[in-house]
């Protein structure tokens, strides 16, 4: 048996952010965005032939904590 199987995938994420807490070497930064994934997969064999093609969009929403170890 003979198969051909092929993956791609895309993605886009835009994302916006703002240092809400700066207090020395601690940093406290909400976040919100969108992020587009597109998937592509084929498949062919010698019984059958498979292709999906799925594509959407997902709200991001996050909140990062940072501590800054040295000056750099």
């Amino acid at each position: 048996m003979h198969a051909k199987n092929n993956f791609e995938r895309t993605g886009v994420e835009l994302t916006i952010a703002y240092v809400a807490f700066p207090e020395g070497a601690l940093s406290l930064t909400p976040y919100a965005g969108i992020q587009y994934t597109d998937h592509k997969w084929s498949f062919k064999s010698s019984s059958e032939k498979v292709d999906i093609d799925d594509s959407w969009v997902d709200g991001v929403i996050g909140l990062k904590l940072a501590y800054k170890i040295n000056q750099e």
